[in-house]
């Protein structure tokens, strides 16, 4: 009994220093902690909403129940010199696009910092992007809207769209080397609307387009999100204590 007390002892020791090395860790009240806790918070209240939404897609209701009645609205909404619009937007969302403007925002970060972060932070995200693209898309399986309704050809499977994943990485890292490369807090408002337009552009483009559920759009949003607060919180952490200008 003795031995059988000190195991329990000792297994109940070893138990409450992992919960307070973690309460230290996760204390919000130190600076860089704020930043840890703050985007594990963020990062598990986007997955959940994401767990939800796949929820949803596999059992046909909740939000899953207004796919058809958004598609249908959207798809009225249609005209010749707004599809032209659509197309341009929805083409910032493939992969080439993010590509190349991940591409760019890099050089211009690594040309004003002098350091490597930003080229290490857009390579990182966008190609956890791509992965969790392909992952998500054969493990759920789900066919896309019928194709009658689409303007664009497109194959593979619909749950998450690539398009709005993609481009909610790609414009929010892009929007996060912004703020942190300029002074002026107009100029930095700006950067962020300008960012958040455009995901939510290409989010409703695809819906537009006739490519995708709204399921798969919300899906996208939450995923993209997820992945890009991962991202920016680790790279906070990393690089908050040195000067960027």
């Amino acid at each position: 009994m003795t031995g059988f007390r000190g195991i329990s002892y000792g297994w109940r020791a070893a138990v409450g220093a992992a919960v307070a090395a973690v309460g230290r860790l996760l204390d919000p009240r130190r600076p860089a902690r704020r930043v840890l806790f703050a985007g594990l918070v963020g990062v598990v209240l986007l997955v959940a909403g994401f767990a939800v939404v796949c929820g949803d897609v596999g059992d046909g209701d909740g939000l899953a129940a207004y796919d058809r009645s958004v598609l249908g609205w959207l798809t009225g909404q249609r005209g010749d010199d707004l599809t032209i619009v659509v197309r341009l937007v929805t083409a910032l969302g493939a992969a080439v696009s993010a590509i190349v403007l991940g591409g760019v925002g890099a050089l211009l970060g690594v040309l004003r910092t002098r350091r490597a972060w930003p080229l290490v932070l857009v390579t990182v995200a966008l190609c956890g992007a791509g992965l969790s693209i392909v992952l998500v898309k054969q493990l759920v399986g789900r066919v896309r809207p019928p194709g009658v309704t689409a303007l664009v050809g497109e194959t593979g499977w619909s749950f998450p769209s690539g398009h709005t994943l993609g481009a909610t990485v790609t414009f929010g890292v892009l929007g996060y080397l912004g703020v942190r490369l300029v002074r002026a807090w107009w100029h930095r408002v700006w950067i962020v609307g300008v960012a958040t337009v455009m995901i939510v552009a290409v989010g409703v483009s695809r819906m537009y387009l006739g490519v995708h559920w709204l399921t798969d759009v919300v899906g996208g949003w939450l995923l993209g999100a997820a992945w890009l607060v991962a991202c920016l919180t680790v790279c906070q952490l990393l690089t908050a204590d040195r000067s960027d200008r």
